[in-house]
């Protein structure tokens, strides 16, 4: 059988073609040498409705609710309480991501103490909660006597201002506590 070279070229080239396209198929997939499939954005089968994260009572500019709290007094602790409630038709989480200070002590959800990068918790549609953020200033600094307490958490809600988390920031003053009283 004589050789035929137009038929290899086109045999090599159909054959590159197909080895490219697996190659690049799978640096796609694989993203890099993690050697992890590409995960989608959502594994769910079936949609789950979205919750409606809403503050009462506080205003939140962009991602970030800023409270003005009373003085704090050193070496006691201190709290706010945030209401918010769910209008939306799913279950709203509130997952504690991260603090900015060691004094913060408690960050909780209708009570239920939350670990960071902890258990999400969850609030039905159509239910109300509270959040309350507790912290004990440790130092008192006369130069600066305001100190910002925050926490940052991330809700389910799917709105862009809720995308990445929502940060609740406490400007509070730091005051000698008074002698005597608890």
């Amino acid at each position: 059988m004589p050789w035929n070279k137009p038929k290899f070229v086109i045999l090599v080239v159909a054959l590159a073609t197909v080895v490219i396209s697996g190659l690049l198929t799978a640096a796609r997939m694989y993203q890099g040498g993690q050697l992890m499939p590409e995960v989608p954005r959502s594994t769910a089968t079936t949609k789950e409705p979205p919750p409606r994260f809403v503050l009462d009572g506080v205003t939140m500019v962009g991602n970030v609710i800023e409270i003005k709290a009373p003085d704090s007094p050193l070496g006691k602790r201190s709290r706010i309480h945030v209401r918010f409630r769910n209008d939306g038709e799913g279950p709203l989480r509130i997952k504690l991501l991260r603090t900015n200070c060691n004094c913060v002590h408690d960050f909780l959800v209708d009570g239920d103490k939350l670990e960071l990068n902890g258990a999400s918790h969850v609030t039905p549609p159509g239910e109300s909660g509270v959040i309350t953020l507790e912290w004990l200033p440790e130092e008192l600094d006369p130069e600066h006597p305001i100190s910002i307490v925050a926490a940052e958490f991330m809700v389910n809600d799917p709105r862009p201002r809720f995308h990445s988390h929502v940060r609740l920031e406490v400007r509070t003053r730091v005051v000698a506590s008074k002698e005597g009283s608890e």
